[in-house]
């Protein structure tokens, strides 16, 4: 049987939806509207959601627009990655860099109510083959992923599909501006060898 999966393209003018075959309905994934001709075709793998869950495609361009103030993880990903900061990037520079990514969080769902609830030991694990689906939808050249935890899960699903990965502490763990945005560079680096 096939179910659809429903994915999101949003960006400046806002966004839209298309159903993609062959996919678990359950997934999330934010693609930017630059992704497809970026050259480098990142996807940045998160952990997981707490709390409420809202579609990428609304939450994206709301933490742009600053609208959502208190996302740490996505303060830290932005941050170390875009060569901006957060606190004086215009809405233009911060959605222009997120429509340059692809964005999906390993655990579908939400895991609890707080950042203390962690993905349990068998939600880690069954996020391993939708992680699949998605990696031969999108393609990416690179990974980025974004914890160590769920790296022990999902970095033999992105090195069995063929893409540069790079794994750096989950912001929660609080790593260093510099780690994370070495990791970063480590990326990119390896991309454009």
């Amino acid at each position: 049987m096939s179910v659809g999966w429903f994915h999101f393209e949003a960006g400046l003018r806002g966004g839209s939806r298309r159903c993609i075959e062959d996919v678990p309905s359950i997934m999330d994934v934010w693609i930017g509207e630059n992704y497809e001709r970026s050259a480098d075709r990142i996807l940045i793998l998160g952990e997981s959601w707490y709390g409420d869950v809202e579609p990428l495609a609304a939450y994206v361009p709301r933490w742009a627009r600053a609208e959502i103030t208190r996302d740490y993880t996505f303060a830290r990903i932005f941050n170390a990655a875009s060569g901006f900061h957060t606190k004086h990037a215009t809405l233009v520079q911060r959605l222009a860099w997120w429509n340059g990514i692809a964005f999906y969080n390993f655990v579908p769902g939400t895991v609890g109510a707080s950042a203390d609830d962690r993905p349990s030991s068998a939600a880690l694990a069954a996020a391993r083959m939708p992680l699949t689906a998605v990696l031969a939808h999108l393609a990416p050249k690179g990974v980025w992923i974004i914890g160590k935890g769920q790296a022990k899960y999902s970095a033999d699903v992105v090195l069995h599909f063929g893409a540069q990965y790079e794994v750096t502490d989950h912001p929660g763990a609080r790593p260093t501006s510099a780690a994370m945005a070495a990791s970063w560079a480590n990326l990119l680096q390896r991309l454009r060898m």
